[in-house]
């Protein structure tokens, strides 16, 4: 489409906008000139290099469409509902004024879409753009864009009607003060304005045409300040919004000025008793298993109280006596955290180095426990110890190791960096090689949906009784002896296949006799 005006929002095209997996610049213009205005300009002493201006420019570009995944992700449907709906929409309403169910009445009969799937799209179209190479990048409009007002040294200018940027001076002093976010934003708001080819920094007649507030709704779900280009087209419609970013004139870095993207989203960082519903955004957000997610918090996400997290100083006092059990130490380690299904709190110790907080993966870590099957059992449906369906089926090694794969699938998709210290690393390593033999939506569906029979009847058809050791061998941390034991059940059944089809008739099928001819 693709939707510039409101009678254009019943056009068919919704779920064309296919972002490519990495971001290329096609279209580079930088003279040698430009390159060493741009040297100067980040404080280098020398000119850049092409390939220098090239990697500054795609890695900005990526950051950015990161910025959208993370925006767009939370209107897939089917959306969040509990706490972590109550959040997007609380995020949507606030660029919007809407709900995303929202469905105009001009909508045409026949048809299913609501406006948070048009701002879904519109969001993909922009980062579709940004990535598949159709953007013309002038690395220094100063030099080479004739048109435009450089002297107030603008982040960027585009020119109307025409897919291409020229990047301004404080793009590239924001580069040379590694201010990434700054530079992804830029290119975020100066995409979604070419997207968006009638709109010009202003209100237009409702929010879902103004470029602006799709910035605004983008930089909400990241966490990061709206600054004053943003929250002066595009006000927040609730109260208590988030406050734009003041510019005094000792802040020249405008838009940019929002801090480092990557030190924002690392699962080694610092997450406290208030984050919480932040963590229920991320375990809804975009990953391998989003639509197992998405139905078990959609069933059970209201039953989770609002101080789900709880960061404990001292297990005897702080934590049921019912758990206490379970912070155990060994082998140099505490175990860092559990879940009481009966009450659907996690409680965690502070880790190491940090005051009232937990680490953002081992967090996660104990948020994915938190929707296994069972979901909001009672004392007398689940007698302590009351642990998951499918841990319970398959032992510590299996539950555990599955659960850090899923973790790390979330923080992979939503570009969460690991953290260093990693105690499952055994335990995930082995369930990864479970997963590729019995396929993801087996495992999903016994560890959300407690279908265990399922998963166990294939793995006895497989592996026979002989799973039992490989689920052994994990929960006692034996990576060697459970990767050896799986390849070796493969091979028998690999060989057994063989068997089968060797011992199989040969050519064709042998002509019916003449009494099988008479009977037909």
């Amino acid at each position: 489409m693709y939707l510039q005006s409101e009678q254009r929002l019943g056009d068919s095209g919704l779920g064309l906008c296919v972002v490519p997996k990495k971001v290329e610049i096609k279209k580079l213009v930088c003279t040698d000139a430009d390159m060493a205005a741009i040297g100067a300009e980040m404080g280098k002493g020398r000119a850049l290099v092409i390939r220098e201006v090239r990697t500054a420019i795609e890695d900005a570009a990526t950051h950015a469409v990161r910025l959208i995944e993370r925006a767009e992700s939370q209107l897939k449907k089917p959306r969040a509902t509990g706490q972590a709906g109550d959040a997007m929409r609380e995020r949507f309403r606030d660029a919007f004024g809407r709900n995303p169910e929202f469905v105009p009445d001009f909508r045409p009969a026949g048809q299913t879409w609501d406006i948070g799937a048009v701002v879904r799209e519109r969001l993909r179209c922009a980062a579709k753009i940004m990535s598949e190479g159709d953007i013309e990048f002038v690395a220094w409009g100063p030099g080479s864009c004739p048109f435009g007002r450089w002297a107030g040294r603008p982040w960027a200018i585009v020119q109307a009607g025409r897919y291409r940027m020229c990047l301004g001076q404080t793009f590239w002093e924001a580069a040379g003060h590694a201010d990434f976010a700054g530079m992804a934003t830029t290119i975020l708001h100066e995409c979604l304005h070419i997207y968006f080819d009638t709109i010009r920094h202003r209100l237009e007649r409702w929010a879902f045409n103004t470029a602006a507030c799709y910035e605004r709704y983008v930089l909400v779900c990241n966490g990061i300040p709206v600054p004053d280009d943003v929250g002066d087209p595009c006000p927040s419609k609730t109260p208590g919004a988030p406050v734009a970013v003041k510019r005094g004139p000792a802040r020249n870095f405008g838009i940019g000025f929002l801090g480092d993207l990557s030190d924002d989203f690392k699962g080694g960082q610092a997450v406290g008793e208030d984050d919480a519903k932040h963590l229920l955004t991320i375990l809804a957000g975009k990953s391998p298993y989003q639509p197992y997610l998405a139905r078990a918090m959609k069933n059970h996400a209201a039953t989770v109280p609002k101080r789900f997290l709880r960061v404990v100083t001292s297990v005897n006092t702080q934590v049921p006596k019912h758990l206490r059990h379970l912070f155990t130490s060994s082998g140099g380690r505490m175990t860092g955290g559990t879940i009481d299904r009966w009450t659907r709190t996690i409680y965690v110790v502070e880790a190491p180095g940090l005051r009232e907080a937990t680490r953002l993966e081992y967090a996660l870590h104990e948020c994915v426990h938190l929707f296994a099957h069972p979901h909001a059992p009672t004392p007398k449906t689940c007698p302590a110890p009351c642990i998951g369906t499918f841990q319970h089926e398959f032992g510590t090694g299996f539950g555990e190791g599955l659960t850090q794969v899923i973790t790390e699938d979330i923080m992979r998709e939503q570009n969460i960096s690991r953290f260093s210290d990693r105690p499952y690393q055994d335990f995930s390593t082995i369930m990864r090689e479970v997963i590729k033999v019995f396929g993801l939506d087996a495992m999903a569906r016994a560890y959300f949906f407690g279908d265990v029979k399922s998963l166990r009847t294939s793995m006895e058809v497989r592996w026979g009784t002989n799973w039992h050791a490989v689920a052994g061998h994990t929960t006692a941390g034996d990576r060697k002896r459970a990767l050896a034991s799986i390849k070796q059940l493969e091979d028998a059944h690999k060989q057994r296949i063989e068997d089968l089809i060797r011992q199989s008739p040969k050519g064709d099928f042998p002509a019916p006799s003449s009494r099988v001819r008479s009977m037909a």
